[in-house]
């Protein structure tokens, strides 16, 4: 599992999302740079990454994270305060 980094905020943001999945047993990482989207999903291709998470300033407005199923391209959006909920599907 890839988390996107889209900035700083959003980087802080996604960093404690992937500590909380790691503590839960998740192997989730997080781009180390706010490069442009096409690059870091090439990254996540590269490297038969199964599940991206999208977490910029919309979603940080919403409280929220997107995880995408790379193998369907199927999109699912979870609340940030029931993570639980997201680790329970996987």
């Amino acid at each position: 599992m890839l988390c996107f980094n889209f900035g700083t905020k959003e980087g802080l943001a996604a960093l404690k999302l992937t500590t909380v999945l790691r503590k839960h047993g998740v192997k989730a990482d997080i781009y180390p740079s706010d490069a442009k989207l096409n690059k870091q999903l090439k990254y996540a291709n590269n490297r038969n990454v199964p599940y991206v998470i999208f977490l910029g300033e919309k979603e940080l407005n919403n409280s929220s994270f997107v995880v995408k199923n790379m193998q369907s391209g199927e999109q699912r959006t979870y609340s940030l305060a029931d993570t639980q909920k997201f680790i329970d599907s996987l």
